[in-house]
């Protein structure tokens, strides 16, 4: 029997069917089990870390053991060492990175403190106040305003690159085209509000009420400006049947007249600008006159608002493939080939912007709730950070009686293979961790004297402390300091930092990186792990 057992394959079997029934076992009993983890997970993650910990520290603990001082003495020395280690650079490193944090989270929403000496309400110059940031200057405003300030330049750059903004000639023949095709425009926006509405005849408007044209289209043409087919169509199914002829008609020919006041208006704003005579169309010659006219005095105040609204209804409709709108809008950019595709794309980019930008304040306040509202897990964590200490100083105690037990319970070929096993694991383990801490350390006072550095060529980096320690505890997974090194450039660049600057922090993060891969972790990690 005992020669059938040690067979490989018989070894295997009952392996896989051990597994297979401690599967089923689970599954089966998920719905008691599950409930019972969830209750004790607040008890046995600080447990579960305390052990790792405990695993971690215990090889050093057997080398002062083994050396005769009694384990409870090693025990005490090695947290003694530890905790004096931990006080001093808490006592240096976290009452900065404090306060670095907490003017982060100031600054998000409003600018630096100061102190109103004269009472005014405002900053002056001669008052002081608290240079959260390093960049020995006063920022009144918080990094959201800030920041949105630096999209609108951004997007303002991209619409004078696809020739979106209009300048100031275009907004004055602008204002000249509203006031022309006012009657129209009118005519059709309220037309169509009437019959969505449900309005009976005797409310409609008096050129919608009368009898139309006799050469008045009975549809609606889609290349027409004002409005779209579809809208035309879902307004005229809810008039009843013996107003609709009349309603279509007298809506019809105002479109029409609206495409061919816009048609004629380019034509002449394109004389005026090649000088044109207009000998043979005197009526040309006279819109010439007053488009000439209409640049003496561009729009302003309430009008120039009212003409901007209008430019970008006209952009809405030029969206919907409307030729007529199409060629005014062309004429007024000056359009070319290159303007043709990159007006669509410049498009996206602001409407992604501006959706983003409206769903901001609610997601940071959604955070800031939360972060209000999970005080206990607050509570919950400092109480974890004091007992995760406690259970690794007594499971580095209990560590040589918990391998007794498991010693003991080892099957007893392989044994002394196994034991052997597991002490070097253990023993490269700590050595590793011990290892990838002495190199995230090191990447962190690199980063910071890097970040020192770029202040003498321009604004200083803000928060320069936190964000390099945050990137050397990162250098532990590849390429995660990129998560802190973007927004420390960002919030550089918002507190006047410039491409050199910005540059600059990025060949920090580079240098940094090259030697933790190249010379700190082939160094140090393989001196500790015995590797080449």
């Amino acid at each position: 029997m005992n020669d059938l057992l040690k067979h490989p394959w018989v070894r295997v079997l009952i392996i896989a069917t051990t597994v297979a029934m401690i599967s089923m076992a689970l599954r089966e009993t998920a719905s008691i089990t599950l409930p019972i983890v969830t209750a004790l997970r607040d008890v046995l993650v600080p447990v579960a870390i305390g052990f790792t910990i405990a695993y971690v520290l215990t090889p050093l603990v057997d080398v002062f053991s083994r050396r005769g001082l009694p384990r409870m003495v090693a025990t005490g020395v090695l947290f003694a060492v530890f905790s004096l280690v931990m006080t001093v650079g808490v006592t240096v490193v976290v009452p900065t990175v404090i306060k670095q944090s907490t003017g982060i989270a100031a600054r998000l929403f409003k600018g630096e403190d100061f102190t109103d000496l004269n009472g005014n309400g405002r900053y002056d110059e001669a008052e002081p106040y608290i240079d959260t940031n390093g960049n020995a200057r006063f920022d009144g405003q918080g990094m959201l305003t800030n920041g949105m300030k630096w999209l609108e330049e951004r997007q303002g750059q991209l619409r004078r690159l696809a020739r979106l903004e209009l300048d100031q000639p275009a907004l004055s023949f602008l204002s000249y085209v509203m006031r022309q095709t006012a009657a129209e425009r009118a005519l059709i926006d309220a037309a169509l509000a009437a019959a969505r509405d449900g309005r009976p005849v005797e409310q409609w408007p008096e050129a919608l009420r009368r009898d139309p044209p006799p050469d008045a289209p009975l549809a609606w043409d889609a290349a027409w400006p004002g409005t779209t087919r579809p809208a035309v169509d879902d307004a005229f199914s809810k008039l009843v049947p013996e107003v609709r002829e009349r309603w279509i008609r007298n809506l019809a020919a105002a479109g029409r007249a609206y495409a061919a006041k816009q048609v004629e208006l380019v034509a002449a704003l394109r004389g005026v600008r090649r000088n044109d005579p207009f000998d043979q169309n005197p009526a040309l010659a006279e819109r010439a006159r007053e488009i000439r006219a209409a640049f003496q005095a561009p729009p302003t105040g309430e009008e120039e608002k009212a003409v901007k609204a209008f430019a970008q209804r006209l952009a809405d409709e030029d969206k919907l493939d409307q030729p007529v709108i199409r060629e005014l809008m062309a004429e007024l950019r000056g359009d070319d080939r290159g303007s043709q595709w990159l007006a669509p794309a410049v498009g996206a980019i602001e409407k992604a912007i501006d959706s983003g930008l409206a769903v901001l304040p609610s997601r940071v306040g959604g955070w800031a709730l939360s972060s209000v509202s999970s005080f206990d897990a607050v509570l919950a964590f400092a109480l974890d950070v004091l007992l995760v200490p406690i259970y690794a100083f007594f499971l580095i105690l209990a560590m040589p009686a918990i391998r007794r037990g498991a010693k003991d319970h080892l099957p007893n070929w392989h044994r002394d293979q196994v034991l052997r096993i597991v002490r070097d694991i253990e023993k490269v383990v700590a050595a590793f961790f011990r290892g990838r801490l002495i190199v995230c350390l090191i990447c962190t006072v690199l980063c910071y004297a890097g970040f020192l550095g770029v202040g003498i060529f321009g604004p200083s980096v803000p928060y320069a402390l936190l964000f390099s320690l945050l990137i050397g505890l990162a250098t532990a997974v590849p390429l995660a300091g990129l998560l802190f090194l973007v927004p420390a450039v960002v919030l550089n660049l918002l507190d006047g930092g410039t491409g050199l600057t910005a540059g600059m922090m990025i060949g920090v993060y580079v240098v940094v990186q090259v030697l933790e891969t190249v010379v700190l972790t082939p160094t140090i990690m393989g001196h500790e792990v015995e590797l080449h």
